[in-house]
């Protein structure tokens, strides 16, 4: 159970929290064969209440688990921790933006947006979000995002790492950054004073400056993936692409993964990490 004090904050900043035996039982499985009994269960009906549910745990020291669907194969939804639950209020899609003479249109939502609910947002404005996992008509964004989703037009779309331009996202202590394409030339250590997202940076360009050859001779000989972190995103390169991968507007030629040269995209690692380095925020 919640410790009590970490409740009382929690309600305190206007979560919808429940510690019942029947919530807690029913949030305990997921479409696996896996069952756990989570600490709480909270409904955040904002976004700040999602930062506060985050701030909070992180204080107390007690993990926190994003929910979406709960239609993960793995385990991916149970877990012995506070889980949040952004299907229930955060769902909202916020933009639908069509660019003109060709480039490509984006939308930005919630974490608990339905897929199947963007695209018929989306549909009026001839867009569509290629990866179609089979639960799209209940798979959340946030779920989608954190397992890296495809589905059967893989082939001419890869997966959701090949789609997202930025996450809005929630570290696990609680501070806040918009993760997008940065160049790399900007990234300079005299540059990157103490913070989260600067030790993420700093990270990742060592992975990306030390580890490349070793990532090129291991790395699974597929682009399709959903385990692991797309390490391959920060070199960037691939073993193999979609057949007809069709690349967005921005990225000159036929380059998989389709990232612009000598630019970094954070976001590229958080899709697929199962909510391990971050809670989705938009």
């Amino acid at each position: 159970m919640l410790n009590l004090d970490l409740l009382h904050e929690l309600r305190r900043a206007g979560l919808e929290i429940r510690t019942d035996d029947a919530t807690r039982v029913i949030y305990s499985t997921d479409a696996s064969l896996y069952q756990i009994t989570p600490l709480g269960v909270g409904f955040p009906r904002t976004l700040d209440h999602l930062n506060a549910a985050v701030e909070l745990a992180a204080k107390y020291r007690v993990p926190v688990l994003a929910r979406g669907a709960g239609s993960s194969l793995a385990g991916q939804a149970v877990g012995e921790a506070l889980i949040l639950d952004c299907s229930r209020y955060l769902n909202k899609i916020h933009e639908v933006h069509k660019n003109h003479a060709g480039a490509d249109g984006w939308v930005t939502a919630e974490p608990g947006a339905i897929l199947r609910d963007i695209n018929r947002a989306a549909a009026p404005h001839g867009l569509m979000i290629g990866p179609d996992p089979a639960s799209a008509d209940r798979a959340t964004l946030g779920g989608s995002l954190a397992n890296n989703a495809s589905g059967a037009h893989s082939i001419v779309y890869g997966m959701f790492a090949d789609h997202v331009v930025a996450l809005e996202t929630i570290f696990g202590n609680g501070e806040m950054e918009t993760l997008t394409e940065t160049a790399i030339s900007a990234l300079k250590p005299a540059n990157l004073q103490p913070s989260t997202i600067n030790a993420f940076y700093a990270a990742a360009l060592d992975i990306r400056e030390t580890l490349a050859d070793e990532i090129r001779a291991r790395w699974p000989r597929t682009y399709r993936r959903a385990a692991g972190y797309n390490l391959n995103y920060l070199l960037p390169w691939s073993p193999s692409a979609p057949p007809q991968f069709r690349p967005p507007s921005s990225v000159s030629g036929q380059a998989y993964p389709p990232i612009s040269p000598n630019h970094i995209n954070l976001a590229h690692l958080l899709v697929g990490s199962e909510g391990t380095l971050g809670v989705i925020r938009q």
